[in-house]
This record gives structure tokens, sequence and C-alpha cells, in this order.
């Protein structure tokens, strides 16, 4: 991801769309429905747990940026939830993901895992594997300092 991010910054230093045209691997927003599956495979086939899986992809980060009302589900936190089924399989493929993207850098990769329903601010936004949030629904969120990570 930092490869991508650095080639994105210079693609948009040269004046181009960085998502554009046949520049878009669509790796960024691959990672969204995919990035859970891969890491429990991962995780898992190297012995992490799912709470050490949750503190690297959640509260890690949040501490990190200074995030200091996310990465944990506790009261005062502002948490999306999301349902996962470990049985299930996910395959990787441009005709299911959720952008406007006809191609996909990972085209045919199993991960083992799925996330079924996300639930955000109270509301359903995935279901069955399913987008159902609306456009426009996300918010900013300004970080605060940053805390040591553990």
């Amino acid at each position: 991801v930092l490869e991508q991010t650095m080639a994105i910054r210079e693609i948009a230093k040269q004046g181009m769309d960085p998502l554009a045209g046949p520049l878009r691997l669509g790796v960024i927003y691959t990672i969204g429905p995919y990035l859970l599956p891969a890491l429990v495979s991962e995780g898992s086939r190297r012995g992490l747990s799912y709470n050490h899986m949750a503190e690297l992809v959640s509260g890690n980060p949040a501490r990190r940026f200074g995030l200091t009302r996310k990465g944990d589900i506790a009261p005062g936190f502002d948490a999306d939830v999301l349902i996962y089924d470990p049985a299930a399989t996910t395959r990787i493929s441009a005709s299911t993901h959720h952008m406007n993207l006809d191609h996909s850098a990972y085209e045919g990769f199993e991960l083992s895992g799925g996330v079924r329903t996300v639930i955000s601010r109270g509301e359903t936004i995935v279901d069955g594997g399913k987008y159902l949030g609306a456009k426009g629904r996300g918010r900013y969120v300004r970080r605060g300092v940053s805390s040591p990570v553990h």
C-alpha cells in the first residue's frame, strides 16, 4: 500500500488523475471488502488470534493517528461493527466489488472467510455482501495527538 501511495502522489504531481484510466489498479478501493478476509486467511495461517488481528487493523491505527474515539468497542467510542463469517470463501472479482472499475489486479484470488454485514453509526450499510449505504454518508474525523502503539 505504501508503494502505491507513493506512486499515486508522483502521478498526481505530474498533473494526471491517479485513479483514472489505465493507471487504476483498484488496490486502494479493493482493500475495503477484501482486507479482513485476507488478514484472517494469513493471520490464522500464522497463528494470530482474532483479538490480535483486530488490534493490528483497528486499535493500533486509531492510536497511531490520534483517533481517540476509534479502535475499540467500548462506551464513548464510535465503532463500526461487522459480522464476519470465517467459514465463507471470498473470491476477488471486478464483478463483485463496489467501485467504478472494470478490473481487479487480484482477480480470482480466493480468501478464507467473508464480511456479511457492516453496521455504521447504527445503520446497516452492508448486508449479505451487498452495499446498501448512501453515497456521501462518510464524515470527516478530526484526529488528535498520536499515542504509542502496543
